[in-house]
């Protein structure tokens, strides 16, 4: 869970810091990501 995080997180500020292109697959895919993030804590039962 905290890999997917960093990778989101990382993502995100390089689209801020860096001004990688935020392309609507690049968001869409990271929607994704946060979403599975999100499904995986729900379920794990804690």
């Amino acid at each position: 869970m905290w890999v997917g995080i960093g990778a989101a997180g990382a993502a995100v500020l390089g689209m801020i810091l860096f001004k990688e292109p935020a392309t609507l697959a690049r968001l869409v895919f990271l929607a994704l990501m946060i979403v599975g993030i999100v499904g995986l804590k729900a379920t794990s039962g804690h």
